[in-house]
């Protein structure tokens, strides 16, 4: 579970994650930018089918190493993944990175899909998210907020993925019931607030974040950033949503 010090202790450390990964990556001279970005993203699909997975209790036959598929350790899991799909992409086969994430991908959504039981939920959360999308780009647009480039950029792909953890969240808490958010601070705000409350507060965060972001003058720290903005929502969201697509019992 979390609560206030160990979610404390996980930003400090992603922090100095983040610093770390940074240096390596320029050592070797990999380029940040929109091929490398399209390169890792099936690594987050695959790390939140895997945690969903896990919720299922899928992975029990593994014993005690089933706990590398919840957080803190599924992350360092997955970076391992990625990390070695970057090296050998870099000294062997350039496509590599791609095709390895998107086969693991594919083959964990499989585990996923084999296992639903619950495709109403998963329509509702799309929805939701969808219509929250289509309301924020209206109020963006209307209002001149200069955060949508398109639906393609780097901070549209940001948006989604937080819509659909709140998302995902909402629905799970609020519509379906039983089911309980794990981290400390979404957790107070279900408590005190109705849940939908929760897709523009989350929404107007990341805008705020994003707005301070992209004042960041450094091109690679900027995008370093945004990616891991973007692995803090969609990864927690893609979890949330085959969670509960699998009528996961995990609360």
């Amino acid at each position: 579970g979390y609560n206030l010090v160990n979610t404390v202790t996980y930003a400090v450390v992603l922090i100095i994650a983040l610093f770390l990964v940074y240096k390596i990556l320029l050592k070797i001279r990999i380029k940040l930018d929109r091929r490398l970005w399209i390169d890792l993203l099936p690594f987050v699909f695959l790390g939140g089918a895997l945690r969903a997975l896990q919720d299922i209790n899928f992975f029990k036959f593994l014993g005690v190493y089933h706990t590398l598929f919840v957080a803190p350790m599924i992350y360092i899991l997955i970076f391992l993944l990625a990390f070695a799909g970057i090296l050998v992409s870099k000294y062997l086969w350039k496509n590599f990175t791609r095709y390895f994430g998107i086969s693991l991908a594919i083959f964990s959504i499989v585990l996923v899909i084999i296992n639903a039981r619950n495709t109403t939920a998963l329509l509702m959360i799309l929805s939701v998210a969808a219509i929250s999308y289509l309301i924020l780009y209206g109020i963006l647009k209307y209002s001149k907020i200069n955060v949508f480039q398109n639906w393609n950029s780097y901070n549209s792909q940001i948006i989604i993925a937080h819509l659909l953890d709140a998302s995902a969240a909402f629905v799970a808490v609020s519509v379906i019931g039983g089911y309980r958010e794990s981290s400390v601070f979404t957790s107070f705000l279900f408590s005190q607030l109705p849940g939908w409350v929760f897709i523009p507060i989350k929404a107007a965060v990341i805008i705020l974040v994003l707005h301070f972001v992209d004042k960041e003058n450094n091109s690679e720290t900027k995008w370093l950033l945004k990616f891991a903005i973007l692995v803090l929502g969609l990864g927690p969201g893609l979890h949330n949503l085959f969670s509960v697509f699998m009528g996961s019992n995990m609360r």
